[in-house]
């Protein structure tokens, strides 16, 4: 792992590890977009508790605020993290996407991922996406088409 980051941060990598890296990226991204939605539900549960706070005594309301105001300020730190982490990544897509050497390819990587997305939501039919999954270039030959 160190040896690969140091590739990256000198500009050596192969094309297959730049393009394995791009992979990485993109699974790290959907890993985040889980944990964003994940953190949003968590709001949402906590805004609805607050929100059904107005038949409570008193001093069980402070004691459900105070609590939530807890959970406010460590949502914030992990709802930021994620955001920089995601920002982090989209930059380091964009800049594979733009490279010379994998760019053509990292673009067909999404491409294909936007037909498997179409497909599995029924808006692109099973052979129309058989036929741009085999007719794509492969990742560890950037001359086949």
């Amino acid at each position: 792992m160190i040896i690969m980051n140091l590739k990256k941060f000198l500009g050596i990598q192969s094309t297959q590890e730049k393009v394995e890296d791009y992979r990485k990226l993109k699974g790290q991204l959907a890993n985040l977009e889980t944990l964003g939605q994940e953190l949003s539900d968590k709001f949402s549960i906590q805004k609805s508790v607050i929100d059904g706070v107005d038949g409570l005594p008193e001093e069980k309301k402070s004691e459900v605020f105070e609590k939530y105001r807890g959970f406010l300020k460590e949502h914030q730190k992990e709802v930021s993290s994620a955001v920089n982490e995601r920002n982090k990544i989209l930059k380091s897509l964009e800049a594979y996407r733009n490279d010379p050497d994998v760019g053509d390819i990292c673009k067909g990587i999404d491409a294909l991922e936007q037909a498997e997305e179409a497909y599995r939501g029924g808006k692109l039919s099973k052979q129309v996406y058989f036929c741009l999954l085999y007719t794509s270039p492969s990742p560890r030959d950037s001359t086949s088409s």
